[in-house]
């Protein structure tokens, strides 16, 4: 990992991982990225398939932005650990199921956008516990308010 250890403070560059539409498999890559603290996967990359449930363990992540890919699925449990969360953009996804009760975990949190993340249902009763909160988009795809 020395390039890591050199590289720290840098941004990690994945604009371009062999190819649009590609999976990125990660089963042991987050292990040593616990010191990270901004993660983006950029649109043009359309990535795609499930979030990777090792993501919960980047537990320094400030800012997390997943916009404009082909992500599928539900959030993993695992995200309630990212309790450091200022800011989480999941927009423009495929994603399934509902906004996750542990939204409340996210105490942190300032900046949520969900819009057209394929996410549905109710906002969970939990978000009023988010006091950081200042900025909050949900049109389009079946969130109901």
């Amino acid at each position: 990992m020395t390039w890591l250890q050199n590289s720290a403070r840098k941004p990690i560059d994945w604009s371009n991982p062999e190819g649009a539409g590609k999976h990125i498999h990660t089963r042991s890559f987050f292990q040593d990225f616990n010191i990270l603290i901004l993660l983006r996967v950029v649109d043009i990359n359309q990535l795609s398939g499930p979030l990777p449930p090792e993501l919960g363990n980047l537990s320094r992540l400030l800012r997390l932005g997943l916009t404009s890919n082909n992500f599928t699925g539900e959030l993993p449990p695992r995200f309630a650990e990212l309790t450091a969360l200022q800011e989480l953009q999941l927009g423009d996804n495929n994603f399934t199921g509902q906004i996750p009760d542990f939204i409340q975990n996210w105490t942190n949190l300032s900046r949520l956008a969900i819009q057209a993340s394929g996410l549905q249902g109710p906002i969970p009763s939990g978000i009023t516990l988010l006091k950081n909160l200042f900025h909050l988009s949900v049109w389009k795809f079946g969130i109901l308010i």
